[in-house]
């Protein structure tokens, strides 16, 4: 463990490209510093002159190329695919070599790569329509090898990242390497480069978690899911739990690597691109319980300053106290300043930055749970001599990576004054103004043109009621006005989900909804796509936003019970494409199964922050103020980002019209 030195030089960077080809390769890639796999271990994104046959020699990492583009610059990407076909299976796409599990009857085999540039505000046609991939050579279906899509990059300055898509097959896809970053900057980036002492001080973090085989040389997905197909209780086909989580953390493409830094300030640029892991992010003093420790302090949140997440900087920086810690799902992203000036008064020379997000494993080391919520999920030591976080540490999932700090004079602390003024002359932007330093709907065009109601849910035990879809481990339902003739499911929250300019949704007593739309697909389970005719039908969508309006969206996690009940459920990350939000209220199930309203933590960053993916914890039903930008218009997804989840159904479109 720390013994691979963090990937940042080596790492392919792309700086304001006007065109560029990027081609999906099957690699020898390594994983650790000194080990040459002897086989393929990888799906890779490679920067390309022109399309070539992949190449041969051992590549030192599985990540994608870094690309920087400018706001307002628009940026061409050839997109090209130089896999092959299952081995005797020529209607397939072959599969990554990381030891996949078998494909799920009720699921579209792999026909080719869709990449997603997550958080982008593109056209739709080059947003990575699930069903329209870039199919493998050789294909039966007369998929091209080869999509260009075109991105404008009119939206403020913000860390995206670009991954895999492809329908029903995102989780192994991702999981064998198919992932890059791609940085949209602006003159707040160079105004905070100047704060900070320069560009050289950011350092990106792309954090995941894997699991090993064979001395480093191979990723294993298969063990990263518990089966037991001798039970016949479990759900779906034998497993404990479909959702991959690894026991190794990743950063950079290297297991818990360590990073020499000075006592200096540092943006880091964090990403979680794990396919279902959520991390509790904390620094620690490691060596604080040591006899021969300078410092007997442990915790160091507080040399965290986060200043911004998925769609850029925040309105205001949000200091971390010693013992916080900053929760981020996958999808999700965190830009944070490291203030590293004062350590040299604490004599601490090693800084750790783990996971607490353990609490399930410490619980039960046989079966590690996805993460519900901040009371079941975190790890929360009582104070400093509490043995669990010394526990802890034991596990692989709970470490991170180390800073290793240098002993030359310490600069200057960082002037949160200058950096605060810099984040206010940034706030605005075309979807949303600033008053008070919260984000809200700009007044000259701020009336809600629909409410929208959406219900996550978790197999909690077979429901009573189920009008549309078999049920399974995970649903998404659209919810709209009762009819008072379809079967209906009934909440206690109100939402007008069917007039314009509607008045916000709350809760009260039961309110009865019709079951709009539970499939991506028309038929469940849908028939599968073959080279004569495809995929099958679409299910219409029944959401229609209009280009340049506001919109509140309802998010609802909660059981399937009726009536409603707080049963416990994991956390979905909630992802829409195209647009950014912000969370206005929410509101949590208490023992009665009443929605109450919540008071977010302050690190949930609710009203100064533009999301993407927002979490969505158990027994939560959050307020969206959404934005649909004037210009694009056409058919987007929106979806669970625990990716196992996506590919199991949690994903359904919307089509904004013009």
């Amino acid at each position: 463990m720390f013994e691979n030195e963090l990937p940042l030089a080596g790492l392919s960077v792309i700086n304001h490209p006007a065109t560029i080809k990027i081609q999906i390769e099957k690699r020898k890639v390594k994983l650790a510093n000194h080990v040459l796999p002897a086989q393929e271990n990888a799906w890779i994104y490679k920067s390309v002159f022109f399309p070539q046959p992949p190449g041969f020699r051992v590549r030192d990492n599985y990540l994608g190329p870094i690309i920087n583009v400018q706001t307002g610059s628009p940026c061409r990407v050839d997109w090209i695919n130089t896999l092959n076909a299952m081995p005797m299976m020529p209607d397939m796409q072959e599969a990554p070599p990381i030891n996949s599990k078998p494909m799920d009857s009720a699921m579209q085999p792999s026909v080719g790569i869709v990449t997603h540039l997550h958080g982008a505000k593109v056209p739709h046609d080059a947003d990575g329509w699930p069903l329209n991939p870039v199919g493998y050579m050789d294909n039966p279906y007369g998929l091209p090898t080869q999509r260009t899509y075109d991105y404008p990059n009119d939206q403020r300055a913000a860390m995206l990242w670009f991954h895999d898509h492809a329908m029903d097959n995102t989780a192994p896809q991702v999981y064998a390497g198919l992932a890059g970053l791609y940085f949209i900057r602006d003159n707040s980036d160079t105004d905070i480069f100047t704060l900070i002492g320069g560009a050289d001080k950011e350092i990106p973090l792309v954090i995941q978690d894997k699991n090993l085989a064979c001395g480093y040389e191979k990723m294993d997905y298969w063990s990263g899911i518990p089966t037991d197909s001798a039970n016949p209780n479990l759900a779906p086909d034998g497993y404990f739990r479909p959702e991959f989580l690894g026991e190794t953390i990743f950063v950079n493409g290297r297991a818990t690597p360590f990073h020499h830094v000075d006592r200096s300030i540092y943006r880091l640029r964090i990403l979680n691109g794990s396919n279902a892991r959520t991390y509790a992010l904390a620094l620690i003093d490691p060596f604080c319980w040591a006899n021969s420790a300078n410092s007997s302090r442990l915790w160091f949140s507080d040399c965290m300053r986060v200043i911004g997440n998925d769609g850029g900087l925040f309105t205001q920086s949000v200091p971390l106290n010693s013992h916080d810690y900053l929760l981020i799902a996958p999808g999700e992203r965190i830009d944070i300043l490291l203030d590293l000036t004062g350590t040299a008064i604490t004599h601490v020379e090693c800084l750790r930055l783990v996971n607490l997000a353990v609490a399930s494993t410490m619980n039960d080391p046989g079966l590690e749970g996805i993460f519900q919520s901040d009371s079941l999920s975190v790890l929360k030591p009582l104070n400093d001599t509490d043995p669990s976080l010394n526990n802890a540490l034991k596990l692989g999932q709970a470490n991170i990576m180390q800073f290793c700090i240098g002993q030359q004079p310490a600069e200057s602390a960082l002037d949160i004054v200058k950096l605060d003024t810099i984040l206010s002359a940034n706030a605005d932007d075309e979807n949303f103004a600033v008053t008070s330093g919260v984000l809200q709907a700009i007044p000259s065009k701020a009336v809600i043109a629909r409410n929208r109601f959406v219900l996550l849910m978790n197999n909690t035990g077979a429901p009573t009621t189920n009008p549309l879809t078999a049920w399974k481990d995970v649903q998404m339902w659209e919810l709209g006005p009762s009819d008072g003739i379809a079967p209906t499911w009934n909440l206690p929250f109100s939402v007008d989900t069917a007039g314009s300019n509607p008045m916000p949704g709350n809760p009260g007593i039961d309110h009865s909804y019709v079951i709009f739309r539970a499939t991506f697909f028309q038929a469940d389970p849908p028939p599968m796509i073959t080279p004569g005719h495809g995929y099958p039908a679409l299910h219409a969508p029944t959401f229609i936003p209009k280009a340049g309006t506001y919109e509140r969206w309802y998010i609802a996690n909660i059981g399937n019970a009726q009536p409603v009940v707080n049963d416990v459920v994991d956390m979905h990350p909630f992802h829409i494409h195209l647009v950014n939000f912000t969370v206005t209220r929410r509101w949590e199930l208490d023992g009665t199964g009443t929605f109450i309203p919540k008071v977010a933590n302050a690190l949930a960053f609710d009203g100064i922050s533009r999301h993407d993916t927002v979490r969505v914890q158990s027994n939560e039903l959050l307020e969206l103020l959404v934005y649909f930008p004037p210009g694009y218009t056409g058919d987007y997804v929106y979806h669970c980002h625990l990716v196992e989840h996506e590919d199991m159904g949690m994903m359904l479109h919307f089509s904004v019209l013009s």
